[in-house]
């Protein structure tokens, strides 16, 4: 059953925000459907068989894609050479997007690296999907 790529996009973003942290997104082979989970028990309880691998597919977050750091080193490769080791510096504290966001911005970068991510991503889940034999439209 064909899925819209933008209910995947959704689910991508979904999981990628929680950062591993209860947030799961699932995807009905049978019906197209995406299940969200959240650890608060907002959005509800995930169906009995979701264990089913033939059923249901786990969409991945940006981690299982590695669109993480290896993509934010990838831009500052590219575009910022300079800030490399200022980069390096920052991911070996906390808040590490929160500061990278702060240099980005500094930089008047901001706005190219959220294209180079969005690129990044929609590509890598296209991929994800033709690996997983998910059928997509749009």
């Amino acid at each position: 059953m064909p899925v819209k790529f933008d209910d995947i996009l959704e689910a991508y973003e979904f999981v990628s925000f929680g950062g591993r942290n209860g947030q799961e997104a699932y995807l009905c082979r049978r019906t197209g459907t995406i299940h969200l989970y959240g650890d608060d028990g907002e959005l509800g309880a995930l169906p009995d068989d979701i264990d089913d691998d033939a059923s249901y597919v786990r969409i991945p977050d940006k981690d299982d894609l590695h669109l993480g750091l290896p993509l934010v080193m990838e831009f500052v490769e590219q575009f910022m050479p300079d800030d490399y080791h200022a980069v390096m510096d920052i991911f070996r504290k906390k808040n590490a997007y929160r500061r990278l966001r702060w240099l980005l911005t500094g930089r008047k970068r901001l706005e190219q690296w959220q294209a180079f991510e969005a690129e990044a991503a929609e590509s890598a889940l296209r991929e994800w999907c033709k690996d997983s034999g998910i059928e997509i439209e749009g």
